[in-house]
């Protein structure tokens, strides 16, 4: 899904997204992240993984082409939920995995999967959040 495309790891934290998309062949990528500590996270992630990406602070701001953007855990707020429609502005394909939201019902976007995840070192996170529900949204 990202080999040879430019992809924008949103909300990415620890940047472990990018550094997915970059092993996994992606031409391009780009961190986006608010917050600046977890674009330094990116940052030194990056060098442990001897991979290399961009790093942005604002969404909003972004006007690069992108081929697909990737949002993990950034529903965890309704205020969030706007978002969902910045996403298909700025990229023709979404892939949101989210694990807070329940009745998820905001076409374009289809559910395509859930994953049962777990954090490590375990977390102890309430039952409820282990089940994440991935979607997509295209506007081609």
């Amino acid at each position: 899904m990202v080999r040879n495309k430019r992809i924008m790891d949103f909300g990415a934290g620890s940047g472990i997204v990018a550094i997915a998309c970059i092993m996994a062949g992606a031409k391009q990528v780009i961190a986006c992240d608010i917050d600046p500590d977890a674009l330094l996270s990116c940052v030194e992630n990056a060098k442990l993984n001897q991979v290399e990406f961009e790093l942005h602070d604002d969404l909003f701001q972004f006007d690069q082409e992108i081929d697909l953007l990737i949002a993990a855990d950034v529903l965890y707020d309704k205020a969030n939920l706007p978002l969902l429609d910045v996403f298909l502005e700025k990229a023709p394909e979404v892939l949101v995995a989210d694990s807070r939201v329940k009745n998820f019902d905001f076409p374009p976007y289809q559910g395509i999967g859930q994953v049962d995840s777990f954090t490590v070192p375990d977390l102890d996170e309430l039952d409820e959040f282990r089940l994440v529900n991935l979607y997509k949204a295209s506007r081609i």
